[in-house]
């Protein structure tokens, strides 16, 4: 019975770290005598409508938080795109620590989960939207 308890408060522990970081990212990099390879996988949480969810407190700052994020992100996209001398990668941690997949020589690829029932359409419409962006989006030459 003690080691349960003691194995359940590290695992909540680790799932308390993972909620706070809203995404999780996962690098692999691979060098070989020709090539250095870097793959990212990144995690991110969905966005949340406040209104819908009816968040407060804490929540409420962890959905701010999660839509900041994706805002961030949408803006680095933009900028990318639109060949902007100024790409503000610099606005958010995801996107400081995305920014070498995101520029130069990288390619770039992004799934999106929507929803079937028809309560989230609007959730799942605009999240459509938001990764149609993506579409055009060129990282590499």
């Amino acid at each position: 019975m003690k080691s349960t308890l003691k194995s359940n408060r590290v695992r909540d522990s680790l799932v308390d770290v993972i909620l706070e970081l809203k995404f999780i990212l996962l690098v692999i990099c691979v060098t070989t005598s020709q090539y250095h390879v870097q793959l990212s996988f990144v995690d991110l949480a969905g966005s949340e409508r406040v209104k819908k969810s009816g968040s407060s407190g804490s929540q409420l700052k962890e959905a701010q938080s999660i839509n900041k994020s994706l805002s961030a992100l949408g803006d680095v996209i933009s900028a990318l795109s639109s060949g902007g001398q100024h790409i503000p990668y610099r606005n958010h941690k995801l996107t400081m620590l995305m920014s070498d997949s995101l520029g130069g020589n990288a390619k770039t690829l992004m799934f999106v989960n929507v929803s079937p029932a028809e309560s989230n359409l609007d959730e799942s419409y605009n999240s459509l939207m938001y990764v149609s962006v993506f579409q055009t989006f060129t990282t590499y030459p």
